[in-house]
């Protein structure tokens, strides 16, 4: 089990081994490795899934080699949602390295001989890879030790696919081309938490996580819920709500259509297909419920599946 920054397990493939490390310079090897690819793998893209894919053809024992979120970085999704997406390949280990000063300090050459000590032989990546102290590493400073296949980058529409330009568009709320590069819809998950249960008295109840992680414009989005392994269509808001109260603390709620369970404590993941409005005032909640109904209205007529 590997306890994730924010308090969330994960628990990974019974088939899979993984490995936390605070120092490379400390570290002992387990077992030895033949293959492996590296990166940060944020997003878990296209780009990033060419590079996994090629990983599962090799013979001999494969590995992830990645690294988490110790300086808090900005992220498309959490660290157990990345690490459960690449479980999902047909690998025998994740490796991930710890982002701390100590570890960025070391050079190239040093991780170079980290490498060796794994006694990997064959290593995949994506042919704008750097990596060491001040990133001087590059695919041609590894060649020298290691027999390295490089892939080209990957392109949508002439753009380069990449983490940087997926969070880009998050924040623009642009999910076709969101979930066009990631080749899935874009979700959020969480435990769901009781709210001010104020949507009831409207008639509009939601299921709320608090707090997120989130890089979406904030806003109404046409959504489907996943719960208890059921899909179910809703609208979702990603912000504050400056009718309700002051409170500028971002949250999740979403109003699953024709919903009457109980939803506290289950774990649900919410699927953004596109993007209605931006958040605003309103001068009382009979004028938020009229609104709420046009939301409703519009997200029907959006065609969306996952």
């Amino acid at each position: 089990m590997i306890k994730i920054k924010g308090g969330q397990d994960l628990f990974l493939s019974f088939k899979m081994r993984y490995n936390l490390i605070d120092d490379l310079g400390k570290w002992d090897i387990k077992e030895a490795i033949t293959n492996c690819t590296i990166g940060f793998f944020d997003g878990v893209h296209l780009g990033h899934q060419k590079l996994l894919q090629e990983l599962e053809k090799k013979d001999g024992t494969k590995a992830i080699i990645t690294f988490d979120n110790t300086m808090g970085k900005e992220l498309i999704y959490t660290e157990a949602k990345k690490l459960s997406l690449l479980s999902k390949y047909d690998i025998d280990e994740i490796i991930i390295i710890k982002t701390n000063k100590l570890n960025l300090n070391y050079t190239y050459n040093f991780f170079n001989s980290f490498l060796l000590k794994l006694q990997i032989k064959n290593i995949i990546l994506g042919e704008d890879f750097h990596y060491g102290k001040d990133v001087l590493g590059t695919t041609k400073t590894l060649k020298n030790d290691f027999n390295v296949k490089v892939l080209k980058l990957s392109y949508l529409d002439n753009i380069k696919i990449s983490s940087t330009i997926i969070r880009n568009e998050l924040k623009l709320g642009n999910l076709n081309q969101v979930n066009k590069n990631l080749g899935r819809i874009y979700s959020i998950e969480g435990i769901v938490k009781k709210g001010k249960q104020i949507g009831r008295t409207i008639n509009f109840p939601t299921c709320n996580v608090i707090p997120i992680n989130n890089l979406l414009k904030l806003g109404i989005y046409q959504t489907i819920t996943i719960m208890d392994e059921e899909m179910h269509h809703s609208i979702t808001n990603i912000g504050t709500r400056p009718t309700i109260d002051d409170n500028q603390k971002v949250i999740m709620e979403t109003n699953i259509f024709n919903f009457n369970k109980e939803c506290y404590g289950k774990r649900m993941e919410v699927y953004f297909i596109s993007y209605i409005r931006e958040i605003k005032k309103f001068n009382s909640l009979e004028e938020l419920k009229e609104q709420i109904h046009k939301d409703v209205i519009v997200a029907k007529n959006i065609k969306g599946e996952i």
